[in-house]
């Protein structure tokens, strides 16, 4: 393969890649507005962090009672900061540092 043949697969793959992007922004744009999507674009985000919270605390140790109390502690601290100041980095923050704690401390 010479250079422009490896200059125009290079843009052939440029283009598809960017309007296989754009497309579905485009041809939906008009779907914005509607409620059904609206109702998905506030109750999603909460859902997906939801489910990564499960799925993080479903992959910790939780042989020994006091493990169990150190991931209590942590997510009850994530939650309580958060449901006060609304802010994701604050809570996971100090909710992760709580969680820490607990373990270094030998909870």
């Amino acid at each position: 393969m010479d250079q422009r043949q490896v200059l125009m697969v290079l843009l052939t793959m440029a283009v598809a890649t960017f309007l296989t992007r754009a497309l579905p922004f485009v041809a939906l744009a008009g779907l914005a507005t509607h409620p059904l999507v609206q109702r998905f674009g506030r109750l999603l985000p909460p859902m997906v962090m939801v489910v990564l919270v499960i799925y993080g605390i479903t992959g910790m140790p939780l042989d020994r009672p006091s493990a169990v109390l150190a991931v209590i502690i942590g997510v009850l601290v994530t939650v309580g900061i958060h449901g006060l100041f609304r802010q994701v980095l604050l809570s996971l923050l100090l909710g992760t540092g709580s969680y820490m704690a607990c373990i270094a401390l030998g909870w």
